[in-house]
């Protein structure tokens, strides 16, 4: 639903905008960043200076906590994915779907796994790529949260300034 091309729009304005030490962490199954550095299959490379660790256990995560990183970036895939306690564990929680109605099942899925108690607060941002307005504004008001629409990202690893706000605003 676009989590990895998000994490990798906003590391990218991370690491070249604020001028911060970033990474991203790839925590599922698809190994997507395979595809951005095939050579380096399993161990972590740069691109446009930012770190990538594709396909990162749980375990590994304290070590890469202490690398001085300002920013980690974990792309956590789908609720599906398992990683319900890493994502709680997030200074910044954003969740990422999409209301098409063959895709808002995922969203559902979030709200059942969690507790209304542990999804609300400053630090969770809620995100949705497509879906009708007043889709949105029914499934806000059914789960209290509020909705924010992504704008297009073209080229996450080219950042547009029209996103700074957008992207400023998940990364403070």
């Amino acid at each position: 639903m676009g989590v990895t091309h998000l994490a990798i729009a906003l590391g990218n304005y991370c690491h070249s905008k604020l001028r911060k030490k970033t990474a991203i962490l790839e925590l599922h199954e698809r190994r997507e960043f395979c595809t951005l550095c095939p050579e380096n299959k399993d161990t972590s490379f740069r691109l446009h200076g930012l770190t990538y660790y594709p396909h990162v256990d749980s375990d590994s995560l304290p070590a890469l906590h202490n690398r001085g990183y300002d920013y980690l970036i974990l792309d956590l895939g789908s609720m599906e994915d398992g990683q319900e306690s890493e994502f709680l564990r997030c200074d910044r929680k954003v969740v990422l779907g999409s209301l098409a109605p063959w895709k808002s099942g995922y969203l559902e899925i979030l709200f059942t796994v969690f507790d209304k108690k542990e999804i609300n607060g400053e630090s969770f941002f809620y995100l949705v790529q497509a879906g009708q307005n007043q889709d949105i504004s029914d499934f806000s008001r059914n789960y209290h949260v509020t909705f924010q629409t992504v704008p297009f990202i073209k080229n996450p690893f080219h950042i547009d300034k029209t996103l700074f706000a957008f992207l400023q605003n998940l990364a403070d």
